[in-house]
């Protein structure tokens, strides 16, 4: 896949939604798992960079929904790291701790857009709604096949609210953003387990 461009204009599907502004790595998995445009923190599976660009597939109200950079989980890249060619560190964010040598971490600067397993919704993941923790999972929920169809979030630990994953904006790390404040999340049917 073709380098990244700080700078760079992505295109969604109407058109421009903004700049790659900042890269997100996970030291760990040593991978490009999420990329910042217009302040928010997208995850890799949305984009692809082909010659003619970087593409989303978001639109802006889509884009919007995503975890603004401030509030993400994300934190700013180690002094450790040493950017790679025509990068600065104030170019990369990460969400793991670094697990490396003597010799300072170079990270990628290609994307990779398969990175499901860098990700983990287990029980007692953190669960946002913009800057705001609103509980954490209770339970992941799945259908017969296995396939995830919502969370059981455990809300201010008084009772657990049955999420389904149409209100999941986006997983990073083990942080799960949702698209509904304490108000909506408490108008969720109650999960029984």
């Amino acid at each position: 896949m073709r380098r990244l461009y700080i700078g760079e204009e992505v295109t969604g599907p109407e058109g421009s939604i903004g700049h790659l502004q900042r890269i997100v790595v996970d030291e760990k998995a040593h991978a490009i798992t999420h990329l910042v445009v217009a302040g928010r923190v997208v995850g890799a599976a949305h984009f692809q960079a082909g010659e003619d660009g970087l593409r989303c597939d978001l639109d802006r109200s889509a884009l919007e929904r995503m975890p603004d950079v401030e509030t993400a989980s994300v934190a700013e890249a180690p002094p450790h790291w040493r950017a790679p060619g025509g990068y600065g560190l104030d170019n990369f964010l990460r969400v793991a701790e670094a697990l490396i040598g003597q010799v300072p971490y170079v990270p990628p600067a290609q994307l990779e857009p398969d990175l499901s397993s860098v990700h983990e919704l287990t029980r007692g993941s953190p669960v946002w709604h913009g800057g705001d923790q609103v509980g954490e999972v209770a339970a992941v929920l799945t259908d017969e096949a296995d396939a995830i169809t919502g969370i059981a979030v455990r809300h201010h630990l008084i009772d657990e609210r049955m999420v389904g994953i149409e209100h999941v904006v986006e997983v990073i790390g083990n942080n799960v953003h949702i698209d509904l404040d304490q108000d909506g999340l408490r108008r969720q049917p109650i999960y029984e387990s």
